[in-house]
């Protein structure tokens, strides 16, 4: 008997809630790179509450099955559909990539909500797309992460006269001077010996 309250409870929340958005991007075929730009966007799906009504919700960034979803990240919050008909969000760095994300739309009163399809998020490559038995992972669970970061290589430091380079082209340049010099004085030499005989 208490199952059957349950039940019935259960199935009357269902019958309160409903979707309210038909969210038109991502698709399927979408595919995302960390810190690229989705463009989330959605249109009037003409159930109650109709967008005409400002419905204020909520969006998140989702993985996991259909009956076990686990929220990730909050998109945007307090989205007033009388005011605009997308939202920017930057997809984040999330382990393993693949087809396992997608996004949830939910109303401040919790009335109306609505679920974007499976997108793909991959590597900042853009591939390492695993798949996944749906037996032991049905829809796929994923996290998101803090991305590695990239070793820097660093610049080769100077030595010797090479560490300064206006000094070494002055130093050169006076060594060039020097010899020119030298080079005069034993001219001058020369011809006065050669006048002497």
């Amino acid at each position: 008997m208490k199952f059957l309250a349950s039940v019935a409870a259960l199935g009357a929340m269902a019958v309160s809630v409903s979707a309210f958005v038909f969210p038109s991007e991502p698709l399927a075929a979408s595919k995302y790179k960390p810190n690229d730009i989705m463009n989330i966007s959605w249109t009037e799906d003409n159930k109650p509450p109709l967008l005409s009504s400002a419905p204020i919700f909520n969006i998140y960034f989702m993985t996991g099955s259909n009956l076990v979803q686990t929220k990730l990240a909050t998109v945007a919050e307090n989205v007033d559909p009388s005011k605009t008909t997308s939202v920017p969000y930057k997809v984040p760095y999330v382990s393993p990539p693949g087809q396992i994300y997608f996004l949830y739309f939910e109303t401040k009163d919790l009335k109306g909500q609505a679920w974007a399809t499976r997108f793909t998020v991959t590597d900042e490559l853009g591939t390492a797309m695993p798949t996944f038995d749906p037996l032991t992972n049905p829809g796929g669970n994923g996290t998101i992460v803090t991305p590695t970061p990239k070793p820097t290589t660093a610049a080769p430091t100077a030595t010797g006269n090479d560490a300064n380079p206006t000094a070494t082209a002055a130093g050169k340049s006076g060594a060039s001077t020097l010899t020119a010099s030298m080079s005069v004085a034993a001219a001058v030499v020369g011809a006065l010996a050669m006048a002497a005989f």
